[in-house]
Order: C-alpha cells, then sequence, then structure tokens
C-alpha cells in the first residue's frame, strides 16, 4: 500500500526511479530477493563455521591457528571454510544470475527512458532551427553587434535544444505520472482488500470458505 501510494502521488515527479524500479521487478527482482533469503541463511552459517574456525588450535600449542598464518594462507583457509559451510551453493549461482539480470535491465531501461526523450526532443529541435534563426536571428545581430556575429546561431540552436530538452521531460513526467497513478491506485486497492478484507461485506469482496 505504501509503495502503490508513493506511485500516485509521485510518480511523475521520479519517473526514471519509477522506470528502474519497475524493470528491476520484473526482469529478476522478485526471484532475486527470494534467493537473497536462502543467501542470508547461508551467510549466517559461514559466520557460526567461521567462530568456530577462529577458537580452533589443532596444534595444541596455545595459539589459535589463525593467528599463527600467513595472510594468503588465512585466505585459502577462510574460502575452504566458507565453502565447506555452504551447503547450498546453487542457490548463491541463483541469486548472482539475478542479481546480474536485474542489473542490465536497469541499466537498459534508464538509457532507453533518456535516449528516447533526447532524440524526440533534439528531433524537433532541428526542425525549429531554421525557423527560429530567421526569426530571432536578425534581433539577435543587432543586439550582440558586429563583433559577436558569429554567436547569433549557436545561440539560438543551444537554446532551441535545450527548451526541447524540458518539454519532452516534461511530457514524459506527464506520461509516466498517469501510469504511476494507474499501477499505484491497483497495488492500494489489493494492499486495502488484503489488509481488511474480511472486515468489508460480501457485496464489495468475496469471502473465501475455510
Amino acid at each position: 500500500m505504501v509503495f502503490g501510494g508513493g506511485l500516485c502521488f509521485f510518480g511523475g515527479e521520479y519517473f526514471m526511479s519509477i522506470a528502474a524500479a519497475e524493470a528491476f521487478r520484473n526482469f529478476g527482482g522478485k526471484q532475486l530477493l527470494e534467493e537473497l533469503a536462502i543467501c542470508w541463511d547461508q551467510a549466517l552459517l559461514v559466520e557460526a563455521a567461521n567462530v568456530i574456525d577462529d577458537k580452533l588450535d589443532d596444534d595444541k600449542n596455545g595459539i589459535v591457528d589463525v593467528e599463527e598464518l600467513g595472510y594468503n594462507e588465512l585466505i585459502n583457509r577462510k574460502a575452504k571454510m566458507a565453502m565447506i559451510a555452504i551447503t547450498r551453493p546453487d542457490r548463491l549461482m541463483n541469486a548472482t544470475q539475478y542479481l546480474f539480470s536485474a542489473y542490465i535491465a536497469v541499466i537498459a531501461t534508464l538509457k532507453m527512458q533518456f535516449a528516447r526523450t533526447v532524440a524526440i526532443a533534439l528531433g524537433i529541435a532541428e526542425m525549429l532551427e531554421l525557423p527560429a534563426c530567421q526569426v530571432f536571428g536578425p534581433v539577435l545581430a543587432m543586439l550582440y553587434g558586429k563583433d559577436l556575429q558569429h554567436w547569433v546561431s549557436p545561440t539560438i540552436i543551444t537554446t532551441i535544444k535545450v527548451i526541447a530538452v524540458v518539454v519532452a521531460s516534461y511530457i514524459q513526467a506527464i506520461i509516466s505520472a498517469f501510469y504511476s497513478g494507474l499501477r499505484g491506485g491497483r497495488l492500494v486497492g489489493e494492499g486495502f482488500v488484503n489488509a481488511f478484507g474480511n472486515y468489508l461485506p460480501d457485496s464489495v469482496v468475496a469471502k473465501k470458505e475455510l
């Protein structure tokens, strides 16, 4: 419900973040969270094994073994200890795979969103460059004087491109706000029904028979 409410009220303001979150969720994010829960349990096993390993004194000389090892030997010992303690390496590999997939999806989505917005903006700006130079060129040339007339065209073109990018971003924000409002409203509704469905009349939500 909280996430849905955030989508409803802030989806247009943070449309890039919303796009990244959606990409993460749809391309391995949910599976990644499930696998990370297993990885957390495996990490606890490694931690417990590490505590025991730090207290071992196999040669019975009164000094724990880890304090007698060099840096490389200690790394090899701890790596072997962790590999022995981990009982589900396949789930760790799955988590790594889902993390990589979600990461690639987020990066690709953000680049596509930004590139599409900029491409539309620059395309519009290119069509407006010539008429804008014809309209505003003489005025700027008069204001700049003879010494700065070579800056007239770059000034107009750059200004048009900046304005076009701002307008395109604003339009993209409106589109994202509309989508976020729909999705956020659905999430809020589903969360409300799941939380308070038992208190609602049968005409609003069907009760599950036990």
